[in-house]
């Protein structure tokens, strides 16, 4: 709980340095701006990202389906949002997995051994879809120019692109090798019970659920079907996802003439470099690469009033949406 109430203090502590920032200079426009926006363009942004928690959902859903056949779909869209709020106050993005296999645990009854496998494979499928659309944004900015980065920027882009390849590479390894799935689960264990969601699990009790564990892995190891809907599902969440800016672009000055494939590329290069930033939510990380990527689409006011705006859709509303429904949960 302390330690929760350290990482709201930094995240309002970041907002407010963001909000100077961005209001220093331009206030007047961009509120006028906030104000005239346009309701129609503002409601089918919340209507895409609905859609997008749809596909994450359906994530979830087949994976803890495999541990629990009763296991409901409405089940899995409350944990897509109580995920997101404990990614949105955790830095790195990291506390929303952790809470899944606890909460899987204590409504589903599905054991931490199988919410273990079941977090691990959902990672999985995500950052195998990441590192597919970051490759192909990659791949078609090099050869078409569409940004401009400068060296700068590229350097940061390799660095976040090479992060993400290298974690793809090695939950890839740990997929298929039956050693360091054990390795993973033991280090999972630990996570939970440093974080108090669990009671103290000693390597022993560990290794003495190893069994279980195995046959586990079994009920999705080899499951080509389920990798392939898995990864589908969270390629169309992303692009869904990546969608969103450009229609809250539209939603501050309709005649906008904006060109759709930068908007994907740019998104790409954000959630690349953005999500290693060790403030919860990744705040800061992705404003200042909102800023940074859709200023070589658009710039002045518009930048700034569309960067509120898109964080306030996909962050904040979500956040309070999670907590909410977090609420709700523990009562039940």
């Amino acid at each position: 709980m302390k330690k929760n109430k350290r990482n709201i203090l930094v995240l309002i502590i970041t907002i407010f340095i963001i909000l100077v920032y961005v209001f220093k200079n331009d206030f007047n426009d961009i509120v006028n701006m906030l104000l005239n926006v346009n309701l129609v363009y503002l409601g089918l942004a919340f209507v895409v990202l609905i859609i997008s928690d749809i596909f994450k959902s359906l994530n979830i859903y087949i994976y803890a389906k495999k541990f629990d056949p009763k296991y409901k779909f409405r089940e899995a869209y409350k944990l897509n949002f109580i995920t997101h709020f404990f990614n949105g106050i955790t830095p790195f993005l990291s506390g929303g997995q952790a809470y899944q296999i606890y909460h899987l645990n204590k409504m589903n009854n599905i054991p931490y051994t199988k919410g273990s496998i079941f977090a691990f494979q959902t990672f999985f499928v995500y950052q195998t879809a990441l590192v597919i659309i970051t490759t192909i944004a990659i791949f078609i900015n090099n050869f078409y120019d569409i940004l401009p980065l400068d060296l700068f920027l590229k350097k940061i882009v390799f660095i976040g692109y090479s992060i993400n390849l290298v974690i793809a590479i090695i939950i890839t390894l740990i997929n298929f090798e039956k050693k360091g799935k054990r390795f993973i689960i033991n280090k999972l264990f630990r996570f939970l019970n440093r974080i108090k969601l669990i009671k103290k699990v000693t390597v022993d009790r560990v290794d003495s659920y190893v069994g279980v564990f195995n046959k586990s892995v079994q009920q999705i190891e080899g499951n080509n079907l389920l990798l392939l809907k898995g990864i589908i599902f969270n390629v169309i969440a992303m692009l869904l996802n990546f969608s969103i800016p450009l229609i809250i672009l539209y939603a501050i000055e309709p005649n906008l003439n904006i060109p759709v494939l930068a908007v994907f590329i740019a998104m790409g290069y954000i959630f690349m470099v953005s999500t290693f930033v060790p403030i919860p939510g990744g705040t800061g990380g992705f404003e200042f690469g909102f800023l940074t990527f859709f200023g070589f689409i658009i710039g002045g006011p518009i930048l700034k009033a569309a960067m509120l705006l898109w964080r306030f859709v996909t962050y904040y509303i979500v956040l309070i949406i999670g907590s909410i429904v977090f609420l709700v949960d523990r009562k039940e």
